[in-house]
């Protein structure tokens, strides 16, 4: 359409071209004529279509009947002014339709002057542009949600890492001293592992708007990082505060969830580093936070812990540890070492535990107490506890066509017995291999088997169905009770070495161990002692009728090829 600033210009100021305007564009604009004063004096059909009002009804009327409180008072004067002085007005206009809808037009509005230059009528041409309102608003919506997602966790709704660092970097850009918070739910991945990631995500919103409700007067700045990780950004005043802070997120956490019918206790550990003091960059501060959360959760968790230079070292040491065991099995480091153990009576060798051992290429040998709870933590130790399956079995097929029919154990975590397809995967193996299962005898420790009672109950009786034997490893240092004891299929109760080490000077542990012994005799099972050292300890646990044996006063755990030459050496010297 031509631009209407043009088509007036050339206008005089008469009736009958006001007349020949109407009549030009009563048929390709909405139209309407006002007086000077704003009354309308004249619309078109189109202005009445979009306005849903007649033309009785608007006639004599101004256009606030069609004021949609969209747009400031101060809008509407500078328009007035800008035709009172003679001048065309341009803009967009939003609307209310006498049913209470909106609309948009784009405004041309031209006075017509009389000879002493006032203006008589004011004709104002509009163009619906209220398609082009909507495609706009949700271009800005689409934009803002764009916005929104790029900068916030989809889950929780928090802000994500992309946003955390920027404000990160805003603090310190404007110098301000501030806190970190590095927090991680303790034993997460359990939690998913045992119930399912669904849950698990049920979890973290439940946990996130908790985490909101400690926020209350919005000092806090909250962040998911990732997976259980958040992140706090709190503007330093003094210690106490901080750790006032800690201290109530830990409380708000510890109290229980309900997720699916299931009441659930979790617990978190908290890093705590500060600006300027513990680092001067993002990437410092977030690492050394980090690093204060390990420690506190190392040393127990459901705790927080201010970074420590001096603990640095441990924890790269622990770092190093993890990335090697993401290498380790096809670098072929790991390796077993077999401890025997002895029959009371017959003085024979009845079988063998099998002992995973690490030789890492810079750290020299690592105990399986420094490697394997960190590799339950980062998820590796399936792929451990499946090597050491294997590795065990073939050790056993091997010494049984050298003539020793041994019977070898092997040691299980938690996290392995939660898989729903550990008994199937041990099933197949000795299939694999053509192992009766009775060659083979499952621990787990007594800690294990009061860790999610009912679940680790079907596991091992389902184990018990396949054939393998089962042993209750380190009994006496847990918390099990007698009624639980009943109910578990197992054939070996293993006495943990620290009640065997003092019995040649304390009459308690040797009372202890003489109960165990007459409770596990009771159910039916097979007793061994662990950590024996001397033949004192040795005596004595003989006069009590322990059935079995296993320690230094026989043999040390020994490698692969030195195991072999022992049990040669054994049978000629009994």
């Amino acid at each position: 359409m031509k631009d209407y600033n043009e088509k007036f210009s050339d206008f005089s100021k008469t009736s009958k071209e006001l007349l020949d305007i109407k009549y030009a564009l009563d048929n390709s604009s909405i139209l309407a004529f006002t007086d000077s004063k704003g009354i309308i004096t004249y619309v078109n059909d189109q202005f009445c279509d979009i306005s849903k009002y007649n033309k009785e009804e608007l006639v004599g009327k101004t256009h606030s009947i069609i004021n949609s409180d969209f747009h400031p008072k101060e809008f509407f004067r500078n328009m007035w002014q800008t035709i009172k002085d003679g001048r065309i007005w341009k803009g967009e206009i939003k609307n209310k339709a006498k049913d209470g809808t909106y609309y948009w037009v784009d405004t041309t509005i031209v006075p017509f002057m009389d000879a002493n230059d006032n203006p008589y009528q004011f004709v104002a041409i509009r163009n619906d542009i209220t398609g082009k309102k909507v495609i706009e608003e949700r271009l800005r919506q689409s934009e803002k949600q764009y916005m929104f997602l790029a900068h916030h966790d989809p889950l929780t709704d928090l802000p994500n890492r992309l946003r955390m660092i920027r404000t990160l970097e805003e603090h310190i850009s404007a110098n301000r001293k501030f806190a970190l918070l590095f927090l991680d739910i303790d034993q997460f991945k359990l939690i998913n592992d045992t119930f399912g990631h669904m849950f698990g995500d049920s979890l973290l919103i439940k946990i996130a708007t908790r985490l909101k409700r400690v926020n209350q007067d919005d000092k806090l700045f909250i962040s998911r990082q990732g997976g259980d990780e958040f992140v706090f950004i709190l503007p330093f005043e003094n210690h106490d505060e901080i750790e006032n802070i800690a201290l109530d997120i830990l409380a708000t956490l510890s109290k229980p969830f309900q997720i699916d019918e299931r009441e659930i206790y979790i617990s978190s550990s908290i890093g705590i580093s500060y600006f300027p003091e513990n680092g001067e960059d993002v990437n410092e501060l977030l690492k050394n936070s980090d690093i204060a959360m390990y420690i506190a959760k190392k040393t127990g968790g459901n705790k927080y812990e201010f970074y420590n230079n001096e603990e640095k070292k441990s924890i790269i040491k622990r770092l190093e540890i993890e990335h090697g065991l993401r290498k380790a099995i096809d670098n072929n480091e790991f390796c077993l070492y077999y401890q025997p153990k002895v029959n009371m009576k017959t003085r024979d060798i009845i079988g063998l535990e099998a002992l995973i051992r690490w030789e890492h290429p810079t750290l020299g040998l690592i105990s399986p107490a420094d490697f394997i709870p960190i590799a339950e933590q980062v998820g590796i130790i399936n792929s451990i506890g499946d090597w050491v399956m294997r590795e065990a079995i073939m050790k056993t097929i091997d010494l049984q066509n050298k003539g020793h029919h041994l019977r070898i154990s092997i040691n299980v975590s938690i996290v392995q017995l939660l898989q729903y397809n550990f008994v199937t995967k041990l099933q197949a193996i000795l299939q694999e291999y053509h192992l009766p299962a009775q060659n083979i005898e499952i621990e787990i420790t007594e800690t294990v088997a009061m860790t999610h009672t009912e679940f680790i109950l079907d596991v091992l009786h389902a184990l018990k169905r396949l054939g393998v034997h089962l042993a209750i490893d380190d009994f006496g240092t847990g918390y099990s009770s007698l009624n639980y004891l009943k109910k578990l299929p197992i054939d070996t109760v293993k006495i943990d070495r620290s009640f065997v080490q003092d019995i040649h000077t304390n009459e308690v542990d040797i009372a202890i161990i003489d109960a165990i012994i007459t409770v596990s005799h009771a159910l039916k099972f097979n007793v061994l002692a662990e950590g024996v050292e001397t033949s004192e300890q040795l005596s004595i646990l003989k006069a009590i009728n322990c059935d079995e044996v296993q320690g230094y006063f026989h043999s040390k755990p020994l490698p692969d090829t030195l195991i072999d030459l022992y049990l040669e050496d054994y049978k000629s010297i009994v």
